[in-house]
């Protein structure tokens, strides 16, 4: 937002007027502002690029919505969501299948909700199938946002990979941090010990561990 407009904004939040491109007289406004960043706004503010008055006019009431890494219960529903919405505006209704979740939830989406809105939009659209599978969930990999582990797997690879890689490594951390103890956890992972040990079988991690 450039110094102009922000003393543009910063007027009309403390005179609560406005006037219209082209007018002559000012018009007096009641409204309430939502604002919403993705930049550290105290930082800017510190670097001289954000006004310090604007900042406290605007920080009332913060809200801190955290990233889509730290909300993984979310993606469940975001994913439904996000396939009503598009698929009403391109009259396509289709399933998903169970393991396409799993994996989604494995993910660390480095571009927040907005990579995995464009991900389901895609998928829905290329789809050939009665429902939706992991491989319709396939990054382009002149868009995508390269990951450690796409990095390694080079330009083109699935997103199959890449989740089992991440879960694979979440898996493993979460492990440690637990000493072992399997129970503890898939309860911080948020599945049944049970998923935990076939997961753990499947990428050969099955050194014995506490129960």
């Amino acid at each position: 937002m450039s110094a102009k407009v922000q003393a543009t904004l910063l007027r009309v939040l403390q005179e609560k007027e406005i006037e219209r491109v082209g007018g002559s007289s000012p018009i007096r406004v009641d409204v309430r502002v939502l604002a919403a960043t993705h930049r550290e706004l105290r930082r800017l503010v510190r670097d001289g690029k954000f006004r310090e008055d604007l900042y406290y006019r605007l920080n009332v009431l913060p809200l801190h919505v955290p990233a889509l890494r730290e909300r993984k219960a979310d993606v469940r529903l975001l994913v439904q969501h996000f396939l009503a919405k598009h698929g009403r505006r391109i009259g396509k209704i289709v399933p998903v299948d169970a393991e396409v979740y799993d994996c989604l939830e494995a993910y660390a989406w480095p571009g927040n909700v907005r990579e995995l809105e464009n991900l389901v939009q895609r998928a829905l659209i290329l789809a050939q199938g009665a429902e939706l599978t992991v491989e319709d969930f396939a990054f382009d990999p002149d868009s995508a946002i390269p990951t450690e582990s796409s990095a390694e797997a080079g330009h083109g690879a699935s997103l199959r990979d890449d989740l089992k890689d991440e879960e694979r490594r979440r898996i493993t951390r979460t492990l440690q941090q637990c000493k072992g103890n399997q129970s503890e956890a898939a309860r911080l992972l948020g599945m049944p010990r049970r998923t935990l040990v076939e997961r753990l079988r499947s990428y050969g991690l099955t050194r014995k561990q506490k129960d």
